[in-house]
């Protein structure tokens, strides 16, 4: 629902409210940090008793159930839970926006002159308002400790850091020294991918929940230690 109010022949207030009802579903293949995994699809409705036996042969015929009577004994608990898991699938979001405009066009289509400009300030409330603000919290954080342990600035107002790896790279270069972090379980993009970055590696602090870019951080300076 949008209102405006003129103030004056070239300015006027905006104002709106909004309601978004949103519900996410996970893909087939969504990552662990999505949804957690091994899990069960919703359009799995039975399941079979078997009645195998160690000789191979079988007591007698299969049982088809429904999914309701699976065991909790015969699912795998998952190591990790995933966002949808921990926050839920469906989200009530209200919004409000209050924004100023002014123009000075000459006309509203292909104007030659004038000038147009606006300002907007917008509030949501509801779940994801919650867990914006927590996760910014959180990954502020991480970026600060990741910085901290690297020895690199700390980056108030981004998601990646950009690591000089020279002293630790053997003559195998670059391409080696990211086979060995692979090979410990850390994947990290290549510098020249963004630029003229030939000894660097970009880190992504917000690709994974702290605890884990945490590990990965520490696995980081072990490599860098070997220098």
């Amino acid at each position: 629902m949008n209102f405006g109010y003129p103030i004056s022949e070239t300015q006027r207030l905006g104002f709106s409210f909004g309601v978004t009802d949103t519900k996410i579903t996970a893909g087939q293949y969504a990552v662990q940090e999505i949804k957690s995994s091994p899990r069960l699809e919703p359009e799995v409705e039975n399941w079979y008793e078997s009645t195998l036996q160690a000789d191979g042969t079988y007591a007698a015929a299969e049982v088809l159930r429904p999914i309701a009577e699976l065991p909790i004994t015969a699912l795998t608990v998952p190591e990790q839970l995933g966002f949808l898991d921990l926050n839920g699938d469906e989200y009530l979001n209200f919004s409000v926006t209050g924004s100023w405009l002014q123009s000075t066009l000459n006309r509203g289509q292909l104007a030659t002159r004038g000038v147009s400009q606006s300002v907007a300030l917008a509030a949501l409330q509801g779940p994801a308002a919650a867990w914006i603000a927590e996760s910014r919290q959180a990954y502020a954080q991480a970026g600060r400790e990741a910085a901290q342990a690297l020895s690199v600035p700390e980056v108030p107002g981004g998601t990646f850091l950009f690591v000089d790896v020279a002293d630790a790279l053997d003559d195998r270069g670059l391409v080696g020294w990211l086979g060995d972090a692979a090979d410990r379980g850390l994947f990290l993009s290549p510098g020249p991918s963004f630029g003229d970055y030939p000894t660097h590696v970009r880190v992504c602090f917000t690709c994974a929940p702290p605890d884990v870019t945490q590990r990965g951080i520490a696995v980081m300076k072990s490599l860098l230690a070997r220098s």
